[in-house]
């Protein structure tokens, strides 16, 4: 009969051995500094889960290395790698400048891998800014070919923006506003946003859900009725280190 003191022993090395394991086991986050990725479920999105680990030291407990962040980063596993995320205030700033914000933290802006990075990336920013309801700034623009073109067979949902932070792969990502989006208003909406709330906001016919992603001018003072769709951050991402 194994003694109680060696039973619980047997039983803490598997648990720290099962939970070593679950970072092979598809895409997750990880907070580096706190629990604020927690998943709910919102307006017609799956529900998916995270995977946390405590601490930045690069040790799990099966001893396998993983990749860190820095502090205040969040840890995303992606196809190209751990990819570290955080949200940065910059309201009323366009692209360019709200983007050299990244640059000072040796980041870029980041673009979206799936569903669950959007649900986060939401919810973050409802946190982290001060205001119930905006949008982000995204690493995405408009594709050269799709310059000053609206939404056509050849410029679609699909093909009309690209991912500019050279980690962001596939098309998940690009969970647009509504069926006519990215349409291009005025044929110059080269940068792309994600908003974000606390709840569903309904705009004269359209409902904006939490992590709609829609395509607005580079400049926010070209936008025309912004309402609560002001500009307020920017979403950084740089590799995380192995």
């Amino acid at each position: 009969m194994v003694p109680i003191s060696g039973m619980l022993i047997l039983i803490f090395a598997f648990s720290l051995g099962v939970h070593a394991i679950s970072y092979d086991s598809g895409s997750s986050g990880s907070d580096c500094d706190d629990d604020s990725g927690e998943d709910h479920q919102h307006h017609h999105h799956h529900h998916h889960h995270h995977h946390h680990y405590g601490g930045s030291s690069g040790e799990n407990g099966g001893g396998v290395k993983k990749p860190t962040c820095p502090k205040g980063w969040t840890l995303f596993k992606r196809p190209n790698g751990g990819w570290c995320m955080r949200v940065f205030p910059t309201v009323m700033k366009e692209y360019a400048v709200a983007s050299s914000v990244c640059a000072s933290h040796g980041a870029v802006a980041s673009g979206i891998q799936n569903r669950e990075e959007n649900t986060w990336i939401a919810q973050n920013a409802l946190s982290t800014l001060s205001s119930v309801t905006g949008t982000l700034w995204i690493g995405a623009q408009r594709t050269p070919q799709c310059m000053g073109q609206g939404k056509t067979a050849a410029c679609n949902e699909y093909t009309s923006f690209s991912w500019t932070d050279s980690s962001t792969t596939g098309t998940e990502g690009f969970m647009w506003l509504h069926a006519t989006q990215p349409d291009n208003f005025k044929s110059i909406q080269n940068c792309a946003v994600l908003f974000y709330s606390s709840a569903n906001v309904r705009d004269q016919t359209i409902t904006w859900w939490p992590g709609a992603v829609d395509d607005v001018m580079c400049n926010p003072t070209q936008w025309v009725a912004m309402g609560t769709k002001v500009p307020r951050g920017i979403l950084c991402g740089q590799a995380a280190k192995n």
